[in-house]
């Protein structure tokens, strides 16, 4: 990379290491040094400044869904929505995979974990664009009985995917609901014991506790008896007065709006099996899948669960505890589904939580820019009377603490020799600013005073404003 023709810049190396008026030097894909840029006075070239960062780490999203173009509206009525528009002919995940690839890193955007249920759609995106990731192969299945059929399907599909050394692949089983946990016990036992697994990931990627609504179905006793609409809903599920006992009154329409959606998928009767298996999800997690987990040691496993909303402070406690689990928040697409957000003043005060940001997908997001998510999360922490977060913590947010999550913190996350010459060049759009005087994380930050110019991976330029 050659950036003699500008006269002043800071290479951000890591959050705690800034480098000024240098250039990076790549080598077969990774950072070879960084030396000292020769300055180059002529008059087209006195006004240029610019700040270099490691390329960002989206550690959530579905490119697949790019085009849908669906509205805010609650979880399940969206899910609703979603599932019509993938029925529908004309939907393309192929150019709708690559389109999102594209914004992302029009967006600083170098490493995204994709997860979708179109692998070659994915896969062509990453090799097109040359964006980094992994993508995760989501799996659904509800019926114990068909458990070992849909990993062995999904092994299948993903040996016969060609390998890139900038695409790694790992199972995403959807969610807790939508999951049976003999599926999440079989894909465990074979990532911890099959050899054969070396070119899938030793990850689990799974949406967790995204809806206020899965703790009350998995608890099974928060709710109020109604005999109106507790009677409505008696007659259509064919539940049992046990199946009914506490319903709450005022939640009967979400409930309702639950069960229509799993009616519409014809998988009713296999979801009613979970109510009442655990006091929460955090608790079903427990019980269900880190002790398959750990059933399995010949390699050990990682996690990474996004939204993870409905965590209790006893719970994050609890979870600094498992250094294999990550978590991820995804605030504007809380947002945008009517949810609370995440308890990231929790998550910051234990010190022992690994996370980082993702941005979901657009049909459940307005872009994919992580600048903007980490905004919200921000003003979020802010008004609600807590410590701030600051900048530089912010900062790592989207470089090494999402490296750390999916413990790729060797490789990315920072602009160090040996890891992968990841990085963005960020122009600052006030030519008489003096780098000097101002933080250069902050301004980093900040899309309103540095706009994206060119995105390198592996030392090649993949983008260019």
């Amino acid at each position: 990379m050659v950036l003699d023709q500008y006269t002043q810049n800071i290479i951000i190396r890591n959050s705690k290491e800034l480098v000024k008026n240098a250039k990076i030097n790549s080598e077969n894909g990774y950072i070879a040094n960084v030396s000292a840029l020769s300055e180059i006075n002529t008059p087209d070239n006195l006004a240029k400044k610019q700040i270099i960062s490691p390329g960002f780490i989206n550690l959530h999203s579905h490119l697949a869904y790019t085009h849908l173009d669906l509205k805010p509206k609650n979880l399940f009525a969206w899910l609703k929505d979603l599932m019509h528009k993938v029925q529908n002919e004309s939907f393309d995940p192929v150019s709708a995979s690559l389109a999102g690839a594209r914004l992302a890193l029009s967006t600083g955007t170098t490493f995204l974990v994709d997860n979708t249920s179109h692998l070659d759609a994915s896969v062509k995106a990453f090799q097109q664009t040359g964006l980094r990731g992994i993508i995760g192969l989501e799996l659904f299945g509800s019926d114990p009985q068909q458990a070992k059929s849909i990993l062995n399907k999904a092994v299948e599909e993903l040996r016969l995917m060609i390998q890139s050394h900038k695409i790694q692949f790992a199972f995403s089983p959807h969610s807790l609901y939508s999951v049976s946990s003999e599926l999440l016990e079989e894909i465990q036992v074979f990532l911890a014991k099959d050899s054969s697994a070396s070119h899938i990931l030793p990850l689990l990627l799974m949406h967790f506790a995204e809806d206020e609504l899965e703790e009350k179905y998995f608890r099974g006793v928060d709710f109020e008896r109604n005999h109106n609409t507790g009677d409505r809903a008696l007659q259509k599920y064919h539940l049992t007065p046990d199946d009914m006992e506490g319903l709450l009154i005022n939640e009967d329409k979400e409930l309702e709006l639950l069960y229509d959606f799993w009616e519409s998928l014809g998988v009713l009767d296999l979801k009613k099996r979970y109510r009442k298996q655990a006091e929460s999800s955090w608790d079903y997690f427990k019980k269900y899948v880190l002790s398959a987990g750990n059933g399995a040691c010949s390699r050990s496993l990682k996690y990474l669960l996004t939204h993870a909303i409905n965590l209790s402070e006893n719970e994050i406690q609890e979870l600094v505890n498992h250094p294999e689990i990550s978590l991820v928040s995804c605030p504007r697409s809380n947002q945008f589904l009517k949810h609370n957000m995440a308890k990231i003043p929790l998550w910051e005060q234990s010190h022992g939580v690994n996370y980082g940001l993702g941005t979901d997908s657009k049909a459940s997001n307005y872009d994919l820019d992580l600048r903007s998510e980490l905004k919200l999360l921000v003003e979020n922490v802010g008004s609600a009377g807590n410590a701030g977060i600051g900048v530089q913590r912010q900062y790592e947010l989207l470089t090494s603490s999402a490296a750390k999550a999916i413990g790729m913190d060797d490789k990315i996350g920072s602009l160090e020799d040996s890891k992968y010459a990841d990085y963005v060049v960020f122009e600052v759009m006030d030519d008489n600013l003096d780098l000097d005087s101002v933080d250069p994380y902050a301004l980093i930050l900040d899309a309103e005073k540095t706009r994206v110019k060119e995105v390198y991976v592996g030392g090649d330029l993949v983008h260019r404003s």
